[in-house]
């Protein structure tokens, strides 16, 4: 399989836009170094076309780790606009939780960093979240660790200049 530059490094072809589609896979444990948000939203958006082709039988956890200011909530925002292009997309900081719906799918973009106990997510009645067809992006998923599932896929988001970033997706299914 030939290799193509994508967000700044070699990676296989799959990588291409539109390619993930095809070929039913995706290079996990790979860094992949995005110079821009342009290049972020386009790796965002390859992820969801990926995680859309698996089955929905049980909801998606997707947890999103890095400090504060990483593009998480860009990730997120990215990978929503991705399929719902129209979207106001805002960071739940505030709220815990925002909803989109995407045809049979429902996204849940939660962000967990002022929870101060896990157990709030059982008093805001989280087993309604979790249900068949839903996709759960979680910002800050170790404040909520033990109460919300643990997630299929990490992805992390590390800095490495004012607008570059180095983004690792793993799949811990």
């Amino acid at each position: 399989m030939g290799k193509a530059k994508v967000c700044g490094f070699l990676a296989d072809s799959i990588f291409q836009v539109g390619s993930i589609m095809h070929t039913g896979h995706f290079n996990f444990d790979t860094p992949i170094r995005c110079e821009g948000e342009q290049e972020t939203a386009r790796l965002a958006g390859q992820f969801m076309d990926w995680l859309l082709t698996q089955p929905q039988l049980q909801p998606i956890v997707v947890s999103l780790q890095g400090n504060l200011g990483a593009g998480k909530s860009f990730f997120c925002r990215s990978m929503i606009q991705s399929i719902v292009p129209a979207a106001r997309v805002k960071s739940p900081t505030y709220t815990l939780v925002e909803p989109y719906a995407a045809g049979e799918l429902t996204i849940y973009h939660w962000d967990l960093y002022r929870l101060c106990d896990a157990q709030e997510l059982e008093y805001m009645g989280l087993r309604d979240y979790l249900r068949p067809h839903t996709l759960h992006l979680v910002e800050w998923w170790e404040n909520g660790a033990g109460v919300m599932p643990p997630p299929h896929f990490q992805v992390s988001l590390i800095p490495c200049g004012a607008h570059c970033r180095d983004i690792l997706i793993r799949n811990l299914a």
